[in-house]
């Protein structure tokens, strides 16, 4: 069964990746995991061996045949959106100790494994003597630069921590949406007439001002604040709080991939 994009849907099948996941959970019998998209039960036949207490939400009706054999008195697998999740009414019945959210730990673990090896290409990169490859190595320090403040905003349940972070996060974003502008340019070895010269003004003159307004927002949070979390021990600890300003960021980041 191929993943479907239309989903989201990307497999975990990588052993070394998945032993690193189940490596760094510390959940006994006396905890609750949720999983959520369990896709194939790749992760989730190994999440069973902890033998706590296990629900997983799958969105997709084609693996429920395969998840339904995973199930028993200890793992329950729901074919329901995540975001039409009432969680609170589905843990009522439920007793634990602590509480793990295995989104946020693949999500995690993924992360960090993709900035180790954008780092290592960023130094690739600089070797080469073409602006093109200098190009790559500055956007690939800056994807290290953005995923490493994701970890830590998403990995602290320091308020002040999660604040500086995130903002730096979506302020990286914008400025790496703005520089493959220009690498898609020279990839397509476009001429450089008025309107791609007035265009990469415009988008690098933008960009430049979405990141000095989320370093502001910092300290004033007219953009977008950040606030405990419903549950706790589920990473994230703090969610955000989207104000009219952050709509502006949306729509630049949506045109931008477009």
């Amino acid at each position: 069964m191929k993943a479907k994009k239309s989903l989201g849907q990307n497999f975990l099948i990588d052993n070394k990746v998945i032993n690193n996941i189940i490596g760094s959970l510390d959940a006994t019998k006396d905890d609750l995991i949720i999983e959520i998209g369990p896709g194939r039960g790749a992760l989730t036949k190994l999440l069973k061996n902890k033998e706590a207490l296990l629900i997983a939400y799958e969105i997709d009706q084609e693996l429920m045949p395969i998840l339904s054999k995973l199930e028993d008195d200890k793992t329950k697998i729901f074919n329901k959106d995540i975001l039409d999740v009432n969680l609170k009414k589905d843990l009522m019945n439920y007793k634990y100790n602590n509480l793990y959210m295995m989104f946020a730990i693949v999500y995690t673990v993924v992360l960090s494994i993709l900035a180790i090896i954008t780092f290592i290409f960023s130094f690739q990169g600089f070797r080469k003597k073409k602006l093109l490859g200098k190009l790559l190595g500055v956007i690939s320090i800056i994807i290290v630069i953005s995923s490493g403040s994701y970890l830590v905003s998403v990995l602290s349940k320091n308020h002040t921590v999660v604040n500086v972070f995130a903002n730096i996060y979506f302020g990286t974003i914008s400025i790496i949406l703005a520089l493959y502008t220009v690498i898609n340019t020279l990839f397509c070895r476009f001429k450089f007439n008025k309107f791609y010269k007035s265009f990469f003004i415009i988008v690098g003159t933008y960009a430049t001002i979405e990141f000095c307004l989320f370093i502001v927002n910092i300290f004033v949070p007219f953009d977008i604040e950040f606030v405990p979390s419903t549950y706790e021990n589920i990473a994230p600890y703090f969610i955000y709080k989207m104000h009219i300003p952050y709509y502006f960021h949306l729509a630049y980041s949506y045109l931008m991939i477009l």
